[in-house]
């Protein structure tokens, strides 16, 4: 059975105006089976719920390779009792992205401003006032910082072969390697505020925040490179 490759992360790891993810193409690369688990507005919460069901049901083992591409830490998912998919345009002629049906209703991503992409008038309610009145950013941090903690234990417990990609622009702490625990050395690609704009959507597309065509390229590139100086492959 082939191994796994899984990327986890936000918009900056999914399909943001691209058809193919560094994920993706690193995956064809290295011969692995692709697990994509990037998502628009996508919280750490969701990250660390995806991919520790994926090792707890036996998906993610010490065969495959992680890559973790954290977010801001104000970020937080919810459950909603509204049953239908929540569709938003993310991006102009970009497939929509829906949030995840569960149970009798969906799971919901809060971020900055993620009311204004709310079909209902008691989630637009709830998601103003959850940004008003309930977002503190350095209890995020701490949260971040203890929930970060655990799940490295969980992945060192668990023999997987983890590495954290850091970005400025996405990171909760920047590139600074405080979060880490001695037994994961994050990979870092590059810094968001020096970086070459040919690597990025850039200006003429209104979006500094999210990798082009060659970007996604290019970081594959990168961590191919890497991991074969780890000798993961």
């Amino acid at each position: 059975m082939k191994s796994k490759l899984f990327v986890a992360g936000c918009s900056v790891s999914d399909y943001s105006r691209v058809q193919e993810t560094y994920g993706e193409i690193l995956a064809k690369q290295i011969e692995f089976d692709y697990v994509h688990e990037g998502a628009g507005a996508g919280s750490n919460y969701r990250i660390w719920r995806k991919i520790t069901n994926h090792v707890l049901s036996g998906n993610l083992t010490e065969n495959d390779i992680l890559i973790i591409q954290y977010t801001e830490s104000v970020r937080n998912e919810f459950w909603s009792a509204f049953p239908d998919t929540r569709i938003y345009d993310m991006f102009p002629n970009q497939p929509k992205i829906s949030d995840e049906s569960y149970d009798s209703g969906t799971i919901i991503r809060f971020k900055a401003d993620s009311h204004i992409w709310q079909n209902f008038d008691k989630e637009i309610e709830f998601h103003k006032s959850y940004e008003e009145n309930f977002v503190n950013t350095k209890f995020a941090e701490e949260n971040f910082r203890v929930n970060n903690y655990n799940f490295q234990q969980m992945l060192k417990n668990h023999n997987i072969k983890t590495i954290f990609l850091t970005t400025t622009r996405s990171g909760p702490v920047t590139n600074s390697s405080e979060y880490m625990t001695a037994h994961f050395k994050p990979y870092e690609f590059f810094d968001y505020s020096n970086r070459n704009e040919v690597y990025n959507l850039g200006p003429k597309n209104v979006d500094d925040c999210h990798f082009s065509k060659l970007g996604h390229e290019t970081i594959a590139n990168e961590l191919r490179d890497h991991l074969q100086h780890l000798n993961w492959i």
